[in-house]
């Protein structure tokens, strides 16, 4: 997809740059790798968790047979000393010694009501707790994937394309501080907690400048201004909380004790109505466009963002909701997040992805269905986990078992196919529906009128297409017929003709304007609005030539639109030698 280039605000062009932003990812990459790394340096398994956000630490769960448990801490229990070094609970550094590996002896000092309790704390592996882990690595990965998504973008984006480069940023920068919301809390790295609240800032106000101008602009009048404004909160927002973590509250204070401003929640409101902003801005797209393309590229968008979240809701929160226990991890379900980033990267690249739309279509289509059908599965068999106390995994191989069942049903699959070629192509067809229709009325046409009005007004209506044009062959020139009285024709023998001849199927525009011009192929721009050149052969003879030109709902031909251009092509053929004839 083409993105019309805008003309942003002058900080917003220098920092899509494609040159400052291949130096941003980089920059980024570093980061990402040095937070995640640091998971694996300073946060050896203890067996127990702490309140992110409790610079006392408070111990709020110890893991069962865990090397905390086996220590006999207690929930509750605040600690004020790791290897003989006191816990300062104004500074943002990492708690334990570098390099504790499993095996490992560390003193702890725990102040227990009033009471001063020293212990020592076997450090454990996280295999022992795979589910911790795991929830750390989900993050890990997560940050990576959003990174190259980002990438892709700054790489492959054209220079001009401003609200793409404002995405491919964002999503840098969200790589970036889902790494770094790994390493933050209690035992944080250097700085970690700061940091990320400055970065939540930035991310917040990426998202409404992007999408005030993505995928069209909106509030055309105010936009720049609304830009501004919100960098310019998110630039304050972070100064004062650089100010009160690393100036202030070193020195004993504190914007929070001393005027009882809580800056992180703050900072958490700021990006909370920033993100619900930017759905706002796609659902004013979505409903309100005039424009056809506009909608169903924000619809895709919408729909990255339900698949995304999705599974997160029906595997983990609802099933801790209803049972108390999650049917799949956190770390398996948040990497369905990455879903989102890859539907905008999709809108973005819809044109050069044409090769393998046709294989993204049907990944795509078999995702939603498994997860409708499991979705409907954990509901059902949930009932009866609460009603007869089974256990929670029964949900989970109950809905595996109904997916086997229900996936050969051939008309739930079409259901589904349906939804999706209208999500991402704005309508609904498919090959059988098409071809046998047109088959049937093309095997009784002996009228030339009536062969005319089957390509260029039946068919674009069965396939949501704009404009169509048919050229048959008369002597050895092709005409258009509808055309009437218009004497333009061209010769077969033309350098365009023969070049179709010899692909004899249809082609997409680009490939053919490539071909070298002569004077009689130049005739052909006036069909320079035609997306799809499809030749009608028999016999090893041009018949005619069908013109189609852009899509209603789209601007983009599929692998199998093209498929089921050939096969009607085909048919057409035969049907206009019949004609001839």
């Amino acid at each position: 997809m083409a993105l019309t280039s805008v003309d942003p605000p002058h900080f917003l062009k220098y920092i899509t740059n494609p040159g400052v932003q291949v130096f941003l990812a980089a920059v980024i990459l570093c980061g990402i790798l040095l937070f995640n790394s640091f998971f694996y340096v300073y946060q050896p398994y203890d067996g127990m968790g702490v309140y992110q956000e409790d610079p006392l630490g408070g111990v709020y769960v110890v893991y069962a047979d865990g090397p905390a448990d086996k220590a006999s801490v207690e929930t509750g229990d605040i600690i004020l000393a790791i290897a003989n070094k006191p816990v300062d609970p104004l500074r943002s550094e990492p708690r334990y010694p570098p390099g504790l590996k499993p095996g490992d002896w560390v003193d702890y000092e725990l102040l227990r009501g009033d009471k001063r309790i020293n212990t020592m704390i076997t450090i454990g592996s996280y295999r022992d707790n795979l589910y911790l882990l795991g929830s750390v690595l989900g993050i890990q990965l997560l940050s990576i994937a959003l990174w190259i998504i980002g990438l892709v973008l700054a790489l492959f984006v054209p220079p001009g394309e401003t609200r793409a480069r404002l995405l491919s940023l964002g999503f840098l920068l969200a790589g970036l501080t889902a790494a770094v919301g790994g390493a933050s809390g209690w035992n944080s790295f250097w700085g970690a907690n700061t940091i990320q609240q400055v970065l939540l800032c930035f991310l917040g106000a990426l998202l409404v400048a992007a999408h005030l101008t993505f995928p069209a602009i909106s509030f055309s009048r105010y936009w720049k201004r609304i830009t501004y404004a919100v960098f310019l909160l998110a630039g304050t927002l972070s100064l004062l909380v650089m100010i009160d973590d690393w100036v202030l509250v070193p020195s004993g204070l504190s914007l929070s004790e001393s005027y009882d401003i809580d800056l992180r929640q703050w900072v958490l409101i700021f990006f909370l109505i920033s993100w619900l902003s930017a759905v706002a801005l796609l659902i004013h797209n979505r409903y309100l466009s005039i424009d056809p393309d506009i909608r169903r590229q924000t619809g895709i968008i919408i729909w990255g963002m339900v698949l995304g979240i999705g599974p997160f809701f029906v595997f983990t929160l609802l099933p801790y909701l209803l049972f108390g226990e999650e049917v799949l991890q956190g770390f398996y379900t948040i990497l369905f997040l990455i879903l989102l980033p890859l539907a905008y990267a999709y809108v973005i690249f819809q044109r050069k992805l044409l090769k393998v739309d046709f294989i993204i279509n049907r990944i795509l289509v078999w995702f939603v269905l498994i997860l409708l059908i499991l979705t409907a599965s954990i509901l059902v068999f949930g009932v009866f986990v609460l009603l007869f106390e089974l256990p929670t995994r029964f949900t989970l191989y109950g809905g595996l078992v109904a997916v086997l069942i229900a996936l050969p049903f051939a008309s739930l699959s079409k259901g589904v196919q349906k939804k999706v070629n209208q999500v991402l192509y704005g309508g609904h067809y498919d090959f059988v529906t098409v071809t046998s229709s047109m088959a049937n009325q093309l095997a009784q046409t002996l009228d030339r009128g009536k062969l005319v009005e089957l390509l260029t007004r039946y068919l674009p209506d069965q396939m949501g297409i704009q404009q169509a044009d048919l050229l048959l062959i008369k002597g050895n020139k092709l005409v258009s017929p509808a055309r009437g009285g218009d004497p333009a024709s061209y010769s077969v023998d033309d350098p365009f003709c023969l070049e179709l001849l010899r692909l004899r199927n249809p082609v997409r525009a680009e490939a053919l304007w490539t071909i070298p011009k002569t004077d009689t192929s130049s005739f052909w721009r006036e069909y320079d609005w035609g997306q799809v050149f499809a030749p009608l052969i028999f016999k090893n003879k041009l018949h005619g030539l069908l013109v189609l030109g852009q899509r209603a709902s789209g601007d983009m031909y599929s692998d199998e639109d093209l498929h089921i251009i050939a096969t009607i092509a085909e048919q057409g053929a035969l049907a206009a030698a019949n004609v001839l004839m």
